[in-house]
């Protein structure tokens, strides 16, 4: 019982004495953060009933792709109702694109996410499939 208490006792140290390990980084389990505005599209569902609200959603889209950040700040659009300037590129998404999950852009998110290649992937995506829709 001693000698294994003693055997023990001295691996213990012998592990103690050793140079710390820096942990291991694996590229898979360091994710980065989902591109928010390519996430909501990805399971947002397009709804709307006239062909003035699809001309909006395809102005707003077409902004979305060639407008920078701070332009799109500034840019409204029409609500429902087709009351102009009503709404801005972010109230436009979450009418018309619905989210099963009731996501909720953050507008900090959305300006910064908006130019990244992942977020003007699925905004012409979702161009193309509207303008094909017609």
């Amino acid at each position: 019982m001693m000698k294994t208490i003693f055997l023990f006792l001295s691996v213990l140290a012998l592990g103690c004495q050793t140079a710390p390990q820096k942990p291991i980084e694996h590229a898979a389990s360091v994710s980065a953060k989902p591109n928010c505005v390519a996430a909501y599209l990805a399971e947002a569902d397009l709804q709307f009933e006239t062909d003035g609200q699809r001309a909006e959603i395809t102005r707003a889209l077409r902004d979305m792709l060639n407008k920078s950040p701070e332009e799109l700040k500034s840019v409204r659009y029409a609500d429902y109702t087709g009351k102009a300037g009503a709404w801005s590129a972010t109230q436009l998404l979450q009418r018309y694109f619905l989210s099963p999950s009731h996501a909720v852009f953050d507008e900090d998110c959305f300006y910064r996410d908006v130019a990244a290649p992942e977020a003007r992937n699925a905004l012409q995506k979702r161009l193309d499939d509207l303008v094909k829709e017609k």
